[in-house]
């Protein structure tokens, strides 16, 4: 799109030492870094279709770095974050800001998915009710009186969130449960007021599911949730790779099954109902205990043959119901939420028969010297699979390649993209980024970092550490672990790729260092109060897994140590992996190299990046596995880490903490 004269000199105006946002920060201080990323994402916006892929490491500024040129642009932005914290950072905190300190009035929305949204129907049914399981009437009161002073109802807003956990299942609902504008509280629907507002907005910040769900609907010409949009922005983009799997695949969660469930046992429920509706809720009541009771899915995706013949009887179970739903009139009251049980029912029986009739890994495969169009006609039976377990099980089914499928849907917006992010290169390269989402970039960027992470930091590769496969590579990384902390005084994260790892170092280490340091291990508290303690603390040491590698910023002193057990590379037989590998065969294509070895890197840089936040920070970042030193892979990992000096000695890494102390007077 054309912009107005003046835009390129007007966005890098506002970097410039004397510019708006100096005069809004006592401590801003232009970063060359910031004003190229600036400046190549005007170019982008500048010319509507334009493509710019960026690798932005962390301390350049980024967020500022395209808010601005979206908020001079005068086109409407689609702004997509990876996470709700930050969404609602860049649209409560960051734009109204730079709004001010620009003097660019812009109309701005956020928009997130339903379950967000406080549903004031299922609060009023929960209102009538006198018996309330789990959580309290006084509870129920206080979020009602909320919600009659609230402009927006979204829940990730509520003042008491520690009362929410147990609550707010019950007063949210999902596309298929809501009967729009049949419903009585449809007028004040704060899903429906969110959507208005987006729709109405200069730039509309949302997150990467709700884009893809919006992109989706659009093709299918179903409608759309965001309106027509100039230019699309990207944040966080390495979230992507992962998420085209689970967004583009048709989803059916046992949450949604046993909704219906309680549903249909409500409406069949009543007393002109017909017997055998309520026969028909108890067959499906027992179909899916047998499903879900002490069976794990975890680690499959071919559909368990003990499992099919219960499949089968759930998808006719539910068609069965939608069948009694057609011919009988009385038996659910003739309403809206009676048809949108109907439609629930149809619509479950009809994907679990799909769900069925999918091969999860006996799909026809192509050569690599094959021609696209036979990797094509290996999509025409789908992939299957199952990820968690038990009644957090949930049922995907994949029928289109999600590489081509993004690349038609970013193409079909004619709207210039920006994707970016702190850890898109590998090795420098962003092809493997480009590669696993299957899109084409006008314009590469892999800006340096303005640290300067040879001074500020040590990376410690233990030589004489076992094998991580060995047995006692447990117990000798631990010790290894304890005497860190000692000499760093604390002000560690120490994070494991395993839940059982974690378990096993938590209670190591309380015998190894005793009550000398307050250990704070995840799941014992929020992750918002575990950071606050650890941060309070100064001298705590954190112990926990992937949920803390990313998205965590802790500058300044109270952190010193970071260490990582394992090269973090995705269990083999974790069922998203296995279905990216088969995707990548069917392609002719390697799955390591794909998709397995950038998640990966990308994944260690994240973990590695949460010591260095800030200029003045300082401190040690271990990595024990072997692997990086030994194995054949490990240059695309040491070449894509930050450049820390490197040893593998312990009197380096001791004199390096001596240093540390001495000079921060400790």
């Amino acid at each position: 799109m054309a912009r107005a004269d003046g835009y390129g000199e007007r966005v890098r105006g506002a970097f410039a030492d004397d510019g708006p946002i100096a005069r809004g920060h006592d401590d801003y201080r232009s970063r060359p870094q910031q004003e190229k990323l600036a400046q190549a994402i005007a170019r982008a916006l500048e010319t509507r279709g334009e493509t710019l892929v960026a690798h932005a490491p962390t301390g350049i500024g980024k967020t500022l770095a395209y808010l601005v040129p979206a908020l001079e642009s005068g086109g409407r932005v689609i702004v997509s974050t990876g996470t709700v914290p930050l969404q609602d950072q860049i649209a409560h905190r960051d734009l109204p800001r730079l709004q001010k300190l620009l003097d660019r009035p812009r109309t701005i929305a956020v928009l997130k998915g339903r379950t967000h949204y406080l549903c004031r129907f299922r609060l009023g049914r929960l209102l009538e009710t006198p018996d309330l399981p789990g959580f309290s009437g006084a509870e129920v009161e206080r979020l009602d009186l909320w919600a009659r002073h609230s402009e927006e109802g979204d829940l990730d807003r509520y003042p008491d969130s520690g009362d929410l956990p147990s609550l707010r299942s019950q007063v949210v609902t999902t596309a298929e449960a809501c009967t729009g504008s049949a419903c009585p509280a449809f007028a004040d629907c704060f899903v429906y007021r969110a959507r208005r507002r987006a729709q109405e907005a200069d730039i509309v910040v949302i997150n990467h599911h709700l884009l893809l769900t919006d992109l989706l609907l659009k093709r299918e010409g179903f409608g759309a949730l965001l309106p027509e949009a100039d230019a699309f922005i990207v944040d966080e983009a390495h979230r992507l790779a992962d998420l085209l799997f689970t967004a583009l695949a048709e989803s059916y969660g046992a949450g949604r099954l046993e909704e219906l469930l309680h549903d249909a046992r409500r409406g069949f429920g009543r007393a002109r109902a017909p017997e055998r509706g309520r026969e028909l809720v108890l067959r499906l009541e027992d179909a899916l205990g047998q499903l879900f009771r002490n069976r794990s899915h975890r680690f499959e995706t071919r559909i368990l043959p003990e499992d099919r013949s219960l499949m089968g009887t759930l998808s006719s179970l539910l068609a069965e119901i939608a069948d009694l739903l057609d011919r009988t009139t009385p038996t659910v009251e003739e309403s809206a939420e009676g048809a949108s049980l109907r439609t629930r029912a149809r619509a479950a029986s009809d994907f679990f028969a799909r769900w069925l009739d999918a091969d999860g890994e006996g799909s026809e495969r192509v050569s690599a010297e094959e021609p696209a169009a036979r990797a094509e006609e290996a999509w025409t039976r789908g992939l299957a699979w199952v990820e968690g377990e038990g009644r957090r099980s949930v049922f995907r089914l994949l029928s289109e390649d999600p590489r081509r499928t993004f690349r038609d849907l970013v193409r079909a917006t004619g709207a210039s993209w920006v994707f970016l992010s702190a850890t898109l290169a590998v090795a420098g390269r962003l092809e493997p980024f480009t590669r696993q989402i299957g899109i084409e970039a006008d314009e590469g960027l892999v800006l340096e970092s303005p640290f300067d992470y040879a001074r500020q930091g040590l990376l410690y590769l233990p030589e004489r550490l076992p094998a991580v496969n060995a047995p006692t590579y447990p117990e000798a990384y631990l010790e290894l672990l304890a005497d860190l902390v000692r000499e760093t005084d604390g002000g560690a994260f120490l994070l494991f790729t395993s839940r059982q790892a974690l378990l096993t170092a938590a209670e190591g280490l309380r015998n190894h260092l005793g009550a000398s340091r307050r250990l704070l291990v995840q799941g014992t508290g929020s992750r918002t109060g575990l950071l606050e303690e650890f941060r309070r603390d100064g001298r705590a040491v954190l112990v926990a897994t992937q949920t803390f590698w990313e998205g965590v910023d802790v500058p300044g002193a109270a952190l010193r140590l970071v260490a990582i057990d394992r090269l973090p590379f995705a269990s083999p037989g974790d069922p998203l992996s296995r279905i990216k590998g088969e995707v990548a065969r069917r392609e002719g294509d390697d799955p390591f190299q794909r998709y397995a070895l950038p998640q990966a890197v990308v994944s260690l840089c994240q973990g590695v990046g949460r010591l260095i936040r800030h200029e003045d920070d300082r401190g040690l970042v271990v990595v024990g596995d072997t692997r990086l030193r030994t194995a054949s892979y490990r240059r695309a990992f040491l070449e894509s880490l930050p450049p820390f000096r490197r040893t593998g000695e312990r009197a380096v890494v001791r004199a390096f903490l001596e240093a540390l102390r001495a000079s921060s007077g400790a």
